[in-house]
C-alpha cells in the first residue's frame, strides 16, 4: 500500500470535517437514579459530531471525548470525560450521561 498517497487523503478529509459547524440539537432529558427511580427532566442543547458530542447547559458544558467501541454492533460507543462522568451516543438522537457521584444518569431524546 502506497502511504504517502493515503496520508495526504487523509489529511484533507480531516480540513474538510474540521471546517463543518455541526449544528446543535435541542433534547430533552431524563434524569434518573442509577437503579432506575425518576429523579426529574432536564434540557440541554447537543453538539453531535459521530465520534464525540456536546452537552451545553446554561452552567455547563460536557464533552464527551473520542467515542470508542470494541464491536460497534454489539457495543455502545462511549468515553469517560474529563470529569469522570461516562458518555453514550445510544443513537443518532439518543444520548446517555452517567454522573458516578450522584448516582444518578440523563438519557437525552432530540428532535
Amino acid at each position: 500500500m502506497n502511504y504517502r498517497a493515503v496520508i495526504p487523503l487523509y489529511l484533507l478529509l480531516l480540513l474538510i470535517a474540521g471546517c463543518s459547524s455541526p449544528q446543535g440539537m435541542n433534547c430533552l432529558g431524563e434524569v434518573k437514579t442509577l437503579p432506575g427511580h425518576p429523579v426529574g427532566k432536564t434540557s440541554a442543547m447537543i453538539v453531535d459530531n459521530t465520534v464525540a458530542f456536546s452537552v451545553l447547559m446554561p452552567k455547563q458544558r460536557i464533552e464527551s471525548g473520542l467515542l470508542h467501541s470494541a464491536d460497534s454492533s454489539r457495543y455502545v460507543p462511549s468515553a469517560v470525560t474529563k470529569e469522570g462522568y461516562l458518555a453514550k451516543r445510544l443513537s443518532g438522537n439518543r444520548f446517555c450521561i452517567i454522573d458516578p457521584k450522584k448516582n444518578e444518569y440523563t438519557i437525552y431524546q432530540c428532535q
